[in-house]
């Protein structure tokens, strides 16, 4: 992970962290509502940012430990959960696999939201197989991500639509399950998304129709054990 956060150091200024905070609360909502909490849980939350996944659901597992790359968002997410009185989480500024390294079969869900697309495939494979050694066997392992195949990340592979310099691995269903079988997840569930703006937003409707799924499809949930 050090390669992957000295190429994305520039993107975690001070401005980007604070607009994590301006993210509308139906987004994280949307999310957590396709994810099975149970009030025993022991939670792992992978590139964690500011922490916003904490506030929706730490009431509901029993301990969430954030961990990020980002000494900026570290900071950020300490104060935003010390600020609420949260007293079930802690934050770890780490390098992913040297984290579930020290913490072997500990967690019962974990989560990586909006950050897979960051990461190059050779990068991403040991942070999978890593977070992998860290679940128990009957845990689970929820991501969010883009779709490749989405219209939108078409036009933007054409250049005709501009596409963020970080996001250098926007990967279709069929990579995102090849990359976490690779890494020991038997298990895999796609879950198709709408965009979260309008008017994008609307054309979700639009993948129900024989042959439209793929390209109307703008975000990815994905459950893997």
């Amino acid at each position: 992970m050090r390669k992957v956060s000295e190429g994305l150091r520039g993107l975690y200024r001070a401005d980007y962290v604070a607009g994590y905070d301006r993210l509308p609360a139906s987004r994280m909502e949307a999310l957590v509502r396709r994810c099975e909490l149970r009030p025993g849980d022991e939670v792992a939350d992978f590139g964690c940012g500011s922490g916003i996944l904490l506030h929706h659901i730490h009431q509901t597992i029993a301990s969430y430990c954030g961990i990020d790359f980002s000494e900026e968002f570290i900071d950020a997410a300490k104060r935003k959960a010390r600020d609420s009185g949260i007293q079930n989480a802690r934050f770890e500024c780490a390098d992913i696999v040297e984290f579930c390294h020290r913490n072997p079969a500990r967690f019962d869900k974990a989560f990586m939201f909006d950050v897979s697309h960051l990461i190059a495939d050779e990068q991403l494979h040991p942070i999978y197989s890593g977070i992998r050694g860290s679940l128990r066997p009957s845990a689970k392992f929820y991501l969010h991500t883009i779709n490749a195949d989405y219209f939108l990340e078409k036009l933007k592979d054409r250049k005709w639509v501009h596409r963020s310099p970080h996001y250098v691995a926007v990967r279709t269903v069929e990579q995102n399950r090849g990359l976490l079988r690779r890494a020991g997840f038997d298990r895999v569930h796609v879950a198709g998304m709408a965009h979260y703006e309008a008017p994008l937003s609307y054309l979700h409707g639009l993948s129900s129709i024989p042959g439209m799924s793929r390209c109307m499809t703008a975000r990815l949930f994905i459950e893997a054990s």
